[in-house]
This record gives C-alpha cells, structure tokens and sequence, in this order.
C-alpha cells in the first residue's frame, strides 16, 4: 500500500488489521484516512479499495475517480529520502540528499528526524510534535529571520510556496535506515528567537492515533 511492503490479517470476508514487518501498530485505519479523508470508516461511509496480485504478494489501492491523478505523497504513508523525491517530482543534487530543508522556486520540503541524541550540540535543534496538529521546528543556527528562506516560511499567499513535512522518529533501527513518515503540509503560526529561530506549524491533518507514538506524541 503506497508503495510499501505490509502484513495484513484477514477474517473470513474482511481485512481488518495491517501491519508493517515485526511491528504490532494498526495501521490500516490511518493509511485509509490519507486516501478518503478524516471520516473514513464512519457510519454512512462507503470508501472502496482495489487489491490486484504482484507477485507474492497483493497491491491495494483507493478505487475512486480521481486517484489518477493523485501524484504526490499520500499523507501518512513512509517513504525514504529517494522517494519522497520522485513523489514530488525533485531532481536530487549536490547536497539535497542529506539537507534537512530542500529549496525550489515552487515548494520547500523538511526531512525532520526527531531523535537527535547522536547528533553534534550544535545540530540538536529542538524539533517535536506538541499535540496532533501542531510541530515545533528549530532552523540551523545560521537562519535569520530576515533571510530570504525564512521569509518564505513566513509568507501567505499568494506569494508563499507549499512546505512539505516529512518526519522519522530515529534516523536508523539497528543497522536499518528509517523512512520518513509524510505528514502532509505546514501551515506557519508564529515565530520565536533569531539565529536560530524556533517556529510553531499548523498541520493541515492531524497525526492518526496509531501513529501518535510512532512520531513521539504520547497520549
């Protein structure tokens, strides 16, 4: 689903737990929401999805009109760095593969890890999710308020760009390396402190409850 690979569990005529490999969380209900919307699986709902056979294995898909022409991330879903960019259709260079902000005319793209224990002093910035809708971000020490990057993060429409979030709890499990969790866009509230600056974003969806652990929010 969403191009990663799950374990699902079915009863009888329903699919009713997905998992991802070696892990217990539901996720089903939260890769439905990020394909239906908020009220997905609610009474009076009727969201259909496709399951076609590739391989060992089967592909689940939304079944509605417009999926065709959905391009980019699908909220909630993982993706690594690689594909996260051909989602957003981004040509990779120089030091975008390891950059925490990506920079185009047309959209910015935070890749955050939250769990930044291994990291130098000076690169811990305090990034976290206060509740499901709002994440507070630190830019690099060098950011001022009145650079041409962080009045882009300030700027409403119809000069602002989309700010894409993408979002890990660690960079690695084991030897592994963690994709990132797609939290959809970032929607800027306030601003705090200068060099670095500390920001407050709205999230236009807010975190499913069986990712809220997952992306550091406890109950």
């Amino acid at each position: 689903a969403g191009g990663e690979r799950l374990q699902g569990n079915f009863v009888k005529i329903a699919l009713n737990v997905v998992t991802r490999p070696g892990e217990s969380t539901n996720v089903l209900p939260g890769i439905l929401r990020g394909w239906f919307g908020e009220e997905a699986g609610l009474p009076g709902r009727s969201d259909h999805v496709v399951f076609r056979r590739q391989g060992d294995a089967y592909e689940m898909t939304p079944l509605r009109e417009d999926y065709a022409e959905v391009k980019g991330p699908q909220l909630w879903q993982r993706y690594t760095r690689k594909e996260a960019f051909e989602k957003l259709e981004i040509t990779a260079t120089g030091w975008d593969r390891q950059m925490g902000v990506i920079e185009r005319p047309d959209k910015l793209v935070f890749f955050v890890t939250l769990d930044k224990s291994g990291k130098e002093q000076a690169h811990q910035y305090e990034d976290k999710f206060l509740s499901p809708t709002e994440f507070q971000w630190q830019s690099q020490n060098r950011t001022a308020r009145d650079s041409e990057l962080a009045q882009r993060f300030k700027a409403s429409p119809p000069d602002s760009s989309p700010i894409h979030l993408f979002v890990r709890k660690s960079a690695k499990v084991g030897s592994k390396t963690e994709p990132f969790t797609y939290a959809g866009e970032l929607k800027f509230s306030r601003w705090d402190g200068d060099n670095p600056i500390t920001i407050w974003w709205h999230l236009q969806h807010p975190i499913p409850p069986e990712l809220r652990s997952d992306l550091g929010l406890s109950d």
